[in-house]
């Protein structure tokens, strides 16, 4: 299995440099998990790209969170909100912890969307324990 962690972005420059370092560390990390275990063979692609937007934006234009599961050829793309506002005034641990909580609540999504070949509670309890999330 392999992980695609990328981003939609509304947010200023520096917040999206901060963005692009945090995803490159969980990544890589989450990589290495995914090669040292078998988390089952129904997924080939975890793809997750947090939407990180304005609240409002995405109410007033009715931007919807995708969660989508295509058996046939074991990709997922999940895009899931993170308030930019939020994202913005947050610490840099505050938002790695936002986005990985995006990828576990992606994962759990996923768990009751896959029918078998995918050890997702494992895979949610193993990376929480690699980021030391209760």
């Amino acid at each position: 299995m392999r992980i695609f962690l990328s981003g939609e972005l509304q947010i200023d420059e520096q917040n999206a440099r901060q963005f692009v370092e945090i995803i490159k560390d969980i990544k890589q990390k989450v990589q290495k998990l995914l090669d040292d275990n078998n988390y089952g063979d129904s997924i080939k692609v975890l793809a997750i790209i947090p939407s990180i937007l304005p609240i409002k934006d995405y109410k007033k234009i009715k931007w919807k969170e995708r969660k989508i599961y295509r058996p046939k050829n074991g990709e997922t793309d999940f895009r899931l909100f993170i308030d930019a506002g939020e994202f913005a005034v947050a610490s840099y641990d505050e938002k790695e912890r936002m986005i990985i909580n995006n990828v576990l609540t992606s994962i759990k999504i996923l768990t009751t969307k896959v029918k078998e070949g995918f050890e997702g509670h494992r895979l949610e309890k193993d990376i929480k324990d690699l980021f030391g999330i209760e």
